[in-house]
């Protein structure tokens, strides 16, 4: 029971918006993974994502995305990716992020950090900035 609800804990963030700061709680479901040659990660995965902003004027994201894994030296990986995401409210957008992988936790999880700028194309003030703290697994993704 415990191992499972590990896997349902929503990862808690920093938001940066119209000059405001935000608390925020995301959960990430890494849904399609690829096959890497070697090591302990995939190449890259399809994720699907939703966002809630406590206090924010929007506050509901719900975003698709994919993210590139390298594996690197003295950290477990370095990660970029891309998202679009949408409120259903009319804020749509990219969001281009990096995260860093630092270590494993149980051989399960691992403990990353993210950064991601979210830009809606021809409206500069909906733009807002995210820092993320998360655990990643594998365990749900289905692999190509």
């Amino acid at each position: 029971m415990f191992a499972g609800s590990v896997f349902l804990l929503p990862m808690p963030g920093y938001v940066n918006a119209d000059g405001e700061d935000y608390y925020s709680i995301t959960k990430e479901l890494p849904i399609l993974s690829f096959r890497a040659k070697k090591g302990n990660y995939p190449s890259g995965y399809i994720s699907l994502e939703y966002t809630h902003i406590l206090k924010a004027k929007y506050k509901n994201y719900v975003r698709l995305g994919y993210k590139k894994i390298f594996s690197i030296d003295y950290i477990e990986y370095i990660s970029p990716g891309i998202t679009a995401y949408t409120n259903f409210k009319g804020q749509n957008g990219f969001a281009p992020e990096v995260s860093l992988g630092w270590f494993t936790l149980f051989d399960t999880f691992t403990l990353y950090t993210r950064y991601r700028y979210n830009f809606m194309p021809g409206k500069s003030d909906a733009n807002f900035h995210e820092i993320n703290l998360g655990l990643y697994t594998r365990f749900f993704s289905l692999y190509l």
